[in-house]
């Protein structure tokens, strides 16, 4: 027995020494951005002097900044890496003909935090040879209060979606790749005979999907029930799907899987923290799995998701009932919304003082990168499936986090390679690539 305990193999790590990747600016406060390639590597976006800036990790680490047109350096850049190696990226913009204008007349007290009502989207367009090739504004999208979906990329061709809040009519074209938006369309009413003043375009199955919600408690989040129907580019929809449950009250949030399924993340009780799955289309919920019991308080978590569809929760939990002392704690979920054992990262003698964040890749291997909330040393917390777990706090060699930006950003690639990002005290953007590996100890 002896013999094979010390033969066990315990989760490591492989990293590579931090690398620079450029001064962050004074916007640094709103954090940093990083998703996984679809195809490999990593994007990274963060606040710099002259407005957002963009960075390309490679899968063994290697750093590439990535210019940006002047319309593409606002806060609310997002970027979209598609399965081709296209990346469609998206941003408000405000043209300075309108510099000056107001444009809130039809808005009474529009806030002076966020005024933007001159402001248009803009839709740009990067071939997978690294150049930018179209930028162009979308018709009908200007005002602050507009939102556009999630590109999909379809027959050789981006398809996108816009609209306003409240508003049931839906902007949605196509794009082929390196060319101009095409016509715009409108779809209107997703059930003939029925208002709805929650409406929105989801993602699913690499198709747009118009979603409405229903019910005297939309505006508080609670519908009674949901409908979802195929959004085409030609502005036509699809069959009715319904969704009534009563778990629509407890104002879960929802991840999408690769199968068309979800799974919604909920508290209930005395804040116990549950999973439930919905498979494609249905009409209700599976039955729930507990993922992590609370006995007081209710608990604070971060989610990440892999490419495959498992999440990764990350939560601050009471040790037990009546008591000050907390502990960090992992679980990984499956596609099917199985909870595995729960993991211990760290117990903490009173409230958490440290930032954790993680992530976690499509063989169910897992990290958490955490540092305090002052900053300093930067730790890591492997896991693999393929090993057995141990609580372990492995120090990133050469790295500082800022005690005045002490967050973290980490995401796991499709070879299965984290990569993680942060700012030391020169307010500088480091990042490193880790891999977890099995170690015999």
């Amino acid at each position: 027995m002896f013999a094979v305990a010390a033969a066990a193999l315990i989760a490591s790590v492989a990293f590579s020494s931090p690398a620079s990747v450029g001064p962050v600016g004074d916007g640094a406060g709103h954090g940093l951005i990083e998703q996984s390639d679809l195809v490999s590597g990593a994007w990274l976006q963060f606040p710099g002097p002259a407005g957002e800036r963009l960075v390309r990790i490679g899968e063994h680490g290697r750093t590439a900044s990535v210019g940006l047109p002047p319309q593409l350096r606002g806060e609310r850049l997002r970027v979209s890496p598609l399965q081709n190696g296209w990346t469609v990226a998206i941003d408000r913009y405000l043209p300075a003909a309108r510099a000056t204008e107001y444009c809130c007349k039809e808005i009474e007290e529009p806030g002076p935090e966020e005024p933007g009502c001159c402001d248009d989207w803009v839709l740009a367009e990067r071939s997978p040879h690294g150049r930018w090739v179209v930028v162009q504004t979308l018709p009908h999208s200007r005002g602050n209060e507009t939102w556009v979906s999630e590109p999909v990329e379809r027959h050789g061709q981006i398809e996108l979606a816009w609209g306003k809040p409240y508003v049931e009519a839906v902007r949605v074209a196509a794009v082929p790749f390196g060319k101009p938006l095409g016509t715009a369309h409108i779809a209107r009413h997703i059930l003939p005979r029925a208002h709805s003043e929650s409406v929105g375009v989801s993602v699913k199955r690499g198709a747009l999907y118009d979603v409405a919600e229903y019910g005297p408690d939309v505006t508080s989040y609670e519908p009674e029930y949901i409908v979802e129907r195929r959004l085409y580019a030609n502005g036509r929809l699809g069959p009715i799907h319904l969704l009534r449950s009563r778990l629509l009250y407890q104002r879960g949030t929802y991840f999408t899987e690769p199968d068309g399924s979800e799974l919604d993340l909920y508290s209930a009780g005395d804040f116990k923290l549950l999973v439930a799955r919905r498979a494609p289309f249905a009409s209700g919920f599976e039955r729930s799995h507990l993922v992590l019991p609370q006995a007081e308080g209710s608990p604070e978590e971060a989610v990440a998701e892999s490419f495959n569809g498992r999440l990764l929760i990350t939560a601050e939990t009471k040790l037990q009932a009546h008591s000050e002392r907390e502990r960090i704690v992992a679980v990984a979920v499956s596609a099917k919304g199985i909870p595995a054992a729960t993991r211990t990262i760290e117990p903490q003698p009173g409230s958490s003082s440290r930032y954790f964040a993680g992530a976690i890749g499509d063989r169910g291997e897992w990290l958490v990168a955490s540092t305090s909330y002052l900053g300093g040393p930067l730790w890591l917390h492997p896991s693999s499936p393929r090993c057995a777990y141990r609580p372990q706090k492995i120090k990133l060699t050469l790295a500082a986090v800022s005690h005045e930006h002490p967050s973290l950003a980490i995401s796991a690639g499709r070879s299965g390679i984290f990569h993680i990002a942060w700012i030391d005290d020169h307010e500088q953007l480091q990042s490193a690539s880790v891999r977890v590996l099995c170690a015999r100890r």
